[in-house]
């Protein structure tokens, strides 16, 4: 039903102003069903962020995704997974925004200074990832490269120390 609401205000929004920028916010949400809580940190969360990145990119509608967000309560290695896979698999299936992310614990009861700043050192070096491989036609080719070890003056050159 909600993705019903989001396309109908888009219409609504087009027939007012043709045209206008919009983000749809797809705020997919998992539930642990023993309790009932939401469960922000697993792999189900991380599925569905992607999906709704990549139906918004079907439709050609900029998204905003639910990613980064985790259910332990401290910043601790398993909130860095759980942040880690759903940011990676929401930014590689073309998310353009991701909101309730950086410093989030606790599935979104709580929010941490010392992981907020954990969170933006790790989504910097997502979005470097991201870019991919950024060889140019200036690159020195692999022959070049592998014959610098043996090169006279390197280090590598002289062998092992004695």
């Amino acid at each position: 039903m909600k993705r019903h609401l989001a396309l109908a205000a888009l219409v609504a929004i087009n027939l007012v102003q043709p045209g206008h920028p919009v983000i749809i916010g797809n705020a997919t949400f998992v539930s642990d069903l023993r309790s009932g809580a939401f469960s922000g940190g697993g792999g189900e969360q991380a599925v569905l962020a992607a999906a709704s990145a990549q139906m918004s990119n079907f439709y050609g509608i900029p998204s905003g995704v639910l990613a980064g967000m985790s259910d332990s309560k401290l910043p601790d290695n398993q909130a860095g997974y759980e942040k880690a896979i759903t940011d990676l698999l929401a930014g590689f299936a073309g998310a353009n925004f991701v909101y309730d992310s950086a410093g989030m614990l606790a599935g979104l009861l709580g929010c941490s200074f010392e992981a907020m700043a954990v969170d933006d050192e790790m989504i910097s070096n997502l979005r470097r990832a991201m870019r991919g491989s950024q060889g140019t036609h200036q690159t020195p080719p692999v022959e070049a490269l592998q014959d610098v070890p043996r090169a006279p003056g390197h280090r590598l050159a002289a062998g092992p120390p004695r």
